[in-house]
């Protein structure tokens, strides 16, 4: 049996903005960090996992009973994505590029509410990370992002 929690005044109003006028990239946050230099994908997961454990709303499901929004710790499986544009000719420019076109894709309380992918070019790598506004605000995101 699933422990429901009641959602927060704002996550009501985000929760009844997407029922009314449907999913919307509007409750996107997100960002990248451009890393130069080796990075351990192992332990940049293992990171991410350590952190959206301690930060547990980074881990909650959204369910409706009688019309009415709870939301409840789920134990998904964080997936860190790996994209590599390597071999393209500008991987930089194909990068934020493909970042920014991610952003234009809407997340759904009906699914799961962030997106964390590596993308590698030919002289770094970008962690990108894109979470539903319903589990976090900017300065939210700002300190998860720090933390990882």
């Amino acid at each position: 049996m699933k422990n429901l929690i009641s959602l927060s005044t704002n996550q009501r109003h985000i929760w009844f903005d997407e029922k009314v006028n449907g999913v919307s990239a509007k409750f996107n946050i997100g960002g990248y960090a451009k890393i130069t230099g080796p990075v351990d994908e192992f332990l940049l997961k293992k990171a991410l996992i350590k952190v959206f454990e301690a930060e547990q709303v980074m881990l909650y499901s959204f369910i409706e009973s009688d019309g009415i929004p709870f939301q409840y710790v789920c134990s998904n499986e964080i997936d860190l994505n790996i994209l590599d544009f390597s071999n393209e000719i500008d991987s930089d420019k194909t990068c934020q590029k493909w970042i920014l076109d991610s952003m234009k894709v809407a997340l759904s309380t009906n699914s799961q509410l962030f997106e964390t992918v590596f993308l590698k070019s030919g002289t770094s790598v970008y962690w990108f990370l894109k979470i539903h506004h319903i589990l976090a605000d900017g300065w939210a995101f700002s300190l998860i992002f720090k933390k990882v």
